[in-house]
């Protein structure tokens, strides 16, 4: 590396010092400080709230069964060995088509009342167990062995009615 010795300017250095400083802003000096009158304004109005009085809340004597009583009078099965690739849908219409075989040439009703296929969120695929819930015993119990006897790919499904 090679160092050079520095020269400076002396000619530039001369011209920049008989610059004048713009204004006199260093000369002046503030002599009397006072606050700035500052005036604040309300837009607001005032109201007055009169208080009413109140009557003590009498509840309805009308009995109304809760989602949760009425889910507790139906009867829930577990389906289970379900195939991770089956939707909701393709299963009900196993479930479906199977009911339909064993009673033909005649109207067929759902044996269940609700059915939720169990899905993992994180992999946005089935966990192999559904439930279904019936409205009573009997109906379930029916449920149940028809849906032993669904294979889907090689794969029986199984039923367990829970209490």
């Amino acid at each position: 590396m090679e160092t050079v010795k520095f020269k400076p300017d002396l000619e530039s250095i001369k011209e920049r010092s008989k610059i004048v400083p713009f204004g006199r802003a260093g000369k002046e000096q503030a002599t009397e400080a006072m606050p700035i009158p500052f005036i604040l304004y309300n837009t607001e109005q005032e109201i007055k709230i009169e208080t009413e009085e109140s009557s003590v809340y009498r509840p309805s004597t009308i009995f109304q069964p809760s989602m949760m009583s009425r889910v507790q009078s139906e009867v829930s099965v577990k389906i289970t060995n379900v195939p991770i690739h089956v939707t909701q849908s393709q299963l009900v219409e196993a479930i479906f088509q199977r009911f339909k075989d064993e009673q033909p040439g005649q109207s067929v009703l759902r044996p269940y009342t609700r059915l939720n296929l169990i899905f993992d969120k994180e992999k946005k695929a089935s966990r192999g167990f559904a439930y279904a819930n019936c409205e009573n015993l009997e109906k379930a119990r029916e449920l149940a062995r028809i849906v032993r006897s669904i294979v889907i790919d090689a794969c029986v499904l199984g039923a367990e009615i829970l209490e």
